[in-house]
Formats: C-alpha cells, structure tokens, sequence
C-alpha cells in the first residue's frame, strides 16, 4: 500500500508483517523542499493510524537507491530565505516534522546506505536507532557549517546528546562525513551491516529491537570524559577548545561560533527551548553575508562527465626539472609515464631525482619511480593517450619538436604545451593536426590541485576532453583559461609575491607580511609562496611575464637581494624541517615606522585584485566565478569572503578605485587601477554603501 499523493519524494509500504517502509527518492534538494516535509507529514499520519489499529510494529526508514541515502540542503535553497524570520519558520516546520517521526508510537531504524548528509542525517538522528551499509560508499555527515549554516532539523540538539559534546562538535565544526565503522565507534549508528540483503538485515535489526529492546552503543566513556561532558566546568573546558581550534582567524565562519554557542546552550535546555534556540540562529544565518558567500564558493565546484574519456600512458618531453616533476606527478598517480630526452645524461640525472622523489614517498605503496621508464629516442611513444612539453622553451625549439612528436604518435593522441609566455595559437600552425594541441599546466602553484587548460584557436573537443579526464585522474581541479600569456595563475602569482617583496623593501619583515596575511585568513601566504617555489625560478618566470605583459609585474630589488642572500633567504628550516620565516638579509633604514597589519593586508590584497581585473580585461577568463576558485584554491582566500571578486564586489567598485588611486599616489604606478574597475566605478557612481551592488550576483562588479 502506497500513502501519499506523490511518490517522487517520498514513499510509504505497509505490508502485512507489520514493519512498514518509508522510501526516500533522493531526487536532487529534495530533500528540503516544503513538498518534502509536507509528504513526510502525510505519511506519518498514515503511520500512527496503522499503529493505533495494530497492524503496524515497526517502522524502517530507507533509501531507494544504495549510492545516496538522501541529499542534504542544496546551496541554492540558501539564497532563497529573504528573512531571518523566514529561515528560522522553517526550520520550526523541519523540526515540528522531525519530532513527530522521534515521538511515533513504534520503534523508527534508519538503514543508512550511501551519502547521508547534512538534513538527511538529521532525519537519522530523530529515528530510534540507525543502522548503517558496510558498503564503501555509506558516508554520514553534518556539512552545514561550510556553507555558513548550522544544522536546522534539530541536528544540534541530538547530535550531543547521543554522541557527547566533543564528539559532536568535531562532527559538526568540522563538516567532515565519517565512514559506516566510525558512526559505529562515535554511537552514531546502533549496528553496521553487510551491503549484500542491507534492506533484509535492517528488518531483522527490527525484529530483534522488537524482542530484545535497545541495546547500549557506542564506547563506555572514562572518567575523565563524563568529567568534561557532564558537568559545566567540563563543557566549558571542552567549547574553549574547541573555540580556539575552530573560529581564532578574523575570517573564520561565524556559523562555527553560532554552532558552538547553540550546542552549549542547548545541552542545558528542555528539548522545545533547543530546538527553538537552533531555528532562530539558523535563520540569522541563512540571511548573512558569509553564508551567501559560502553558497557562492559552492556553485564554483566543477561538475565533471563521469562518461568522459580516461587517460592511463602519457608521455613527457625533456629530463628538465619541470619534466622530471611532470613525470613524478603523473606516475604518483598510476599513470605510465614514458619520458623522453635526447640527452642520456639527463635522463640519468632524472631517474635518479624520480628515485629520491620515490623514496622520500609513502613506503608501503609502489614506488611511482617504477612506472617512468626513460629514452632518448621515439620508442614506446605509438601508444600514448597524450603527449605533454611541460616548461618554457623557445616558440622555434617547440614547434620543432611537437612537429617531430606527430610523427611518432598516434593520430588520436593528444600533444599538450606547459609554456607560460608561447601560445597554443602560434604552434597550431606546425603541426598536421593542429585540433590535437592544447595547453596544460599541471602544476602552476605549489600543492595547488589546479591545473590550467588552454584551447588555442583549432583545438578540438576530443582534446580537452582527454585532458579533463587526465585532470581528473589527478585528483585536480581544470580551471580553463585563454590563450594568453601568462595565463591566470601566474599572473596573480606575480602580483602577490611582488607588493610583498615591495613591503620587503619598505622595511617590513618577512614574518611581519606574511604574519598579517596569515591573521588576515589567507591560508597560502605570499612569502611562503615564494620559498615553495624557489628563488630562481621566480625571478625566471618573473622575466618572462614581465616582458610580456608590463613593468607592473616587474619584482622589485628585494627579490634581487634575496638571491644575493642565498636559499635561506625568504624562509629557514629549523632542526626537524620546520620552516620559519627569515630575518630579513640586509640593512635597513635607520629605525623604519612599524607596519601596520590593515596596511600590508591592503596593499597585497588590491595588488592581487588588480592583477585579477587587468586579467579579465584581457579576456583571460571568460566567467569571473573562475578568478574566485583560483583565489580560494590556489591562494587560500578565506572561503567566507566568497573568494577575491565576491569580496570586491562587497566593497565596491568606486571604494576600490578609491583605495587603488591613494596607493598609486604613494607607491607608484602598479596600483594604477585597471580599466575594468575605472569602467565599473563609472557605471554603479560614487556611493560607498555596502549595498551599491547587493542583487547583482557573484562577481558583480567584474561581470
């Protein structure tokens, strides 16, 4: 028997061995829909009216699909509250839903199979006992707090209450999900069951609750735990520490400090006052800042074609560092990597780098070093998917050798450039098949999983869909750019390293730039940045772009300086391979004015944006959401500011030409504001609210 009006959302099985099934359809968001509660309403009253007749003994809440149990909020529900009224009304409905499902006269299982996040972990929470799929895929979680939420369902009411506190916040602050046998271990879930019959094991955890009643979960807890628990001065021990771990930076997501205060306070209410206090802080933040932000920072998240081409044997060309690094990374990866060089004694310097690489890895799995194998002429190459040329060579010295790769590969293999200042479009021409040529750069910045895809003029479509794939298999993010020189990543690169080493300059010191970038939220400070990619390369990169592109990108005398000083310069290895920043390696000015925090943060932070704006005015990027991801990806930019654009365009466009134009006047004509911010400050006036902007969308004032 079926209840309800429509089963796309929800469906409701009475069958006569009195367990009944409510089947959640995890149709995408639809979980949070107001036609979701309103049906699981619906078949709650069918639900009693069984129990109160005596046909019904339990009931058993499952998914209708093994991959994905139910989905949580989707983003875009987020931005759809107008109020703070509205968000915590309905919140209340959520909960006021919930509660009937806690308060049902039987005993309610949740048989978690697959994803189970955010409310659908919720909907758990309120059934009586959870049982979770040993399958692989079964993962439950509390993600709100990364969208700049909290749990709204009443999910910081229960949670403590029957994991404990320190457990609960590690769940919910964190926003990680946790694996079948972990929920086991955290009391999360009353028992895990084998993924083969899970929906015929989870009716006969039904029956047995039925005879046998509950049972205790979860680990027995110490003294000390029931210490820092159950008593006030514990929790107050407990929310400290948490407090400092989670919510210190200035930056930080206030959805963690709400969740933290609302967890705390709710632990020492009746259950209606917790469950009121959570609604009413889940409705202020719905309507903040940070968690349209956040919602923002969320829509940037690629959607990959799962059906896409795969990628398993690449070739590199050239034993140079960047090719050595290329074939370590793609071997690390459980590709088979075929590098070529002309030069035997390059190729037995690299092998012997690839060798020390491997050794320094993790020593239980197969050294990546064994899936390189090296020559100096052409053999091996009839087989390879693609074919890359990472590093900077002369337009001449490229073309000759990709024309020279062409003829050794085969005809659907595709050819790929890692130049920084050479077009795609200006080697098309030296190849017979130029739709096979593309532009990829896998590693632009330091342990940054992005990687640059450029499609010069006749690049076809079966190209990039092997480098997406190949993208893929690296576990990166493809972040597709114009055939421009200096493409994006560099380009800010440049801009953030260099005003540092201008601050440098200026009498600041090492520790105090990237101090105050660090405290500021950026999780990838410049100075840093700069000894991760080391001193030399910079300075060669530097040149290149600079000469391409302008003296705004030239570095100033202090990277020269830096140099001089040697590789300890920027950043020191203490004894146990820490890394701290250095003094600063010269003479300074006689007593130099201290620096202040806000001051360097600006400086740095309008010279990035500027760089990122005269990176859009050159047509570098088509969607300005991709200067977002590359800010909050590869620079750290904290992600509650919504990444670099949605941040300027809180500010304001003619605040911004403001702020640039006093810089300009005081430390010269980098600062000069690019032609897309004057525009802009044209088109929105002179007014400084913080509303100028407010309806525009992500990235308004660069859109």
């Amino acid at each position: 028997m079926t209840a309800g009006a429509d089963a796309d959302l929800l469906s409701l099985s009475l069958p006569d061995d009195g367990i009944a099934w409510l089947t959640l359809h995890p149709a995408e968001a639809g979980g949070v829909s107001e036609a979701f509660l309103a049906q699981l309403d619906a078949h709650l009253d069918a639900v009693e009216r069984a129990a109160q007749a005596g046909g019904l003994a339990a009931l058993v809440v499952h998914g209708a699909w093994p991959e994905r149990w139910m989905p949580s909020e989707a983003a875009a529900k987020s931005a759809a509250v107008a109020t703070a009224a509205a968000g915590a009304a309905r919140a209340l409905r959520a909960q006021q839903v919930l509660r009937r499902l806690e308060l049902l006269p039987v005993p309610t299982v949740a048989a978690i199979a697959g994803a189970c996040p955010g409310s659908g972990a919720e909907l758990a929470l309120a059934c009586a006992y959870r049982v979770a799929s040993a399958a692989a895929g079964t993962r439950i979680g509390f993600p709100a707090t990364r969208r700049g939420l909290i749990p709204a369902w009443g999910g910081t009411v229960r949670l403590p209450r029957l994991v404990g506190l320190r457990a609960a916040l590690e769940l919910v602050l964190g926003g990680e999900s946790v694996d079948a046998a972990a929920a086991r271990r955290l009391g999360l879930v009353d028992a895990v069951l084998p993924a083969a019959g899970f929906t015929e094991a989870a009716a006969g955890f039904a029956r047995a609750r039925l005879q046998r009643g509950r049972q205790r979960v979860g680990p027995r807890r110490g003294v000390r735990a029931r210490l820092l628990e159950d008593t006030a001065p514990g929790r107050r021990v407990v929310l400290a520490q948490a407090a400092r771990r989670w919510s210190a930076a200035p930056h930080a997501n206030p959805a963690v400090s709400r969740a933290l205060e609302v967890m705390a306070a709710g632990l020492a209410l009746p259950l209606e006052k917790a469950f009121e206090l959570e609604a009413q802080a889940a409705g202020a933040l719905l309507v903040s800042p940070e968690a349209r932000a956040l919602a923002h920072v969320a829509r940037l998240a690629p959607q990959h074609d799962e059906a896409a081409a795969r990628v398993e044997q690449v070739g590199v060309l050239g034993a140079t560092p960047a090719g050595a690094e290329a074939a370590h990374l793609l071997a690390r990866h459980g590709l088979a990597v075929r590098l070529r060089d002309p030069q035997p004694e390059r190729l037995t310097h690299t092998r012997r780098y690839l060798a020390e690489l491997a050794a320094a890895g993790a020593p239980r799995k197969p050294a990546a070093g064994t899936r390189v194998s090296a020559s100096t002429g052409w053999g091996g190459f009839g087989t390879l998917e693609l074919v890359l040329a990472p590093g900077e060579r002369p337009a001449e010295e490229y073309a000759r050798l990709l024309a020279e790769a062409e003829e050794h590969v085969r005809e659907d293999c595709v050819l790929a450039v890692g130049s920084d200042v050479v077009t795609v479009g200006a080697l098309q021409p030296a190849l017979a098949a130029p739709e096979r040529l593309l532009g990829l750069h896998l590693a632009p910045l330091p342990g940054a999983a992005l990687v640059e895809v450029v499609a010069g003029e006749h690049t076809g479509d079966a190209a990039l869909a092997l480098a997406l794939a190949l993208v893929r298999r690296l576990g990166g993010t493809a972040l597709p750019v114009a055939d421009r020189p200096g493409l994006l990543l560099r380009r800010l690169l440049l801009a953030y390293v260099n005003e540092a080493l201008h601050l440098l300059d200026d009498g600041a010191s090492s520790a105090q730039v990237d101090g105050a970038l660090r405290e500021y939220g950026m999780t990838r400070v410049p100075l840093r940045l700069l000894h991760d990619v080391g001193l030399e390369r910079y300075t060669a990169l530097a040149a290149r772009l600079a000469g391409a592109l302008g003296e705004r990108l030239r570095p100033p005398e202090a990277l020269a300086r830096l140099r001089r000083a040697g590789p300890h310069g920027v950043y020191h290895h203490a004894r146990g391979g820490a890394a701290h920043p250095a003094a600063t390696p010269w003479k300074r000015r006689a007593q130099p004015a201290p620096f202040a925090r806000d001051e360097i943060q600006e400086r740095v932070l309008l010279a990035l944006l500027n760089e990122a704006v005269h990176a859009l005015d050159d047509g570098v990027v088509r969607d300005a959401g991709l200067v977002d991801l590359a800010s909050l990806a590869g620079f750290g930019f904290p992600a509650a500011q919504g990444g670099l654009l949605w941040w300027a365009d809180r500010r304001g466009a003619a605040a911004l030409v403001r702020s640039l134009q006093e810089l300009a006047e005081r430390h010269g004509a980098r600062f000069a504001p690019a032609a897309g911010l004057l525009h802009r400050a044209k088109i929105h006036g002179a007014a400084d609210a913080p509303a100028l902007l407010a309806g525009h969308g992500p990235g308004a004032v660069l859109s």
